[in-house]
């Protein structure tokens, strides 16, 4: 695709930009196997994801004793996102739903 400007050279000439036939087909048959997997796989529940664990606990620790405790592992931005995920499970108490939430 030549682009000019990072634009390509139809939308520069000012034609119209198609679709190719049948991408609609795709886009939907892809959308109903993204949902079909997350029926099958069903990602909801009270697990930590990636490296939610450790962000978990301190949000975890904060909530239970009322003071920050980083878990050594962390990045700095630990007491930004453990005070964030904190206002998420103030309502129900402490679940990595809560956490998940907070963070998407």
């Amino acid at each position: 695709m030549n682009t000019v400007d990072g634009r390509s050279a139809a939308a520069e000439a000012g034609l119209p930009v198609r679709i190719p036939k049948g991408a609609t087909q795709d886009m939907l048959l892809l959308a109903s196997l993204r949902a079909a997997s997350l029926f099958v796989v069903n990602p909801i529940g009270d697990f930590p994801l990636k490296d939610n664990w450790s962000f978990g606990l301190a949000v975890n620790r904060l909530l239970q004793t009322g003071e920050f405790r980083s878990t050594g592992w962390t990045s700095g931005s630990l007491i930004t996102q453990t005070l964030w995920g904190s206002l998420f499970c103030l309502p129900a108490g402490f679940s990595f739903n809560a956490q998940q939430f907070s963070f998407s």
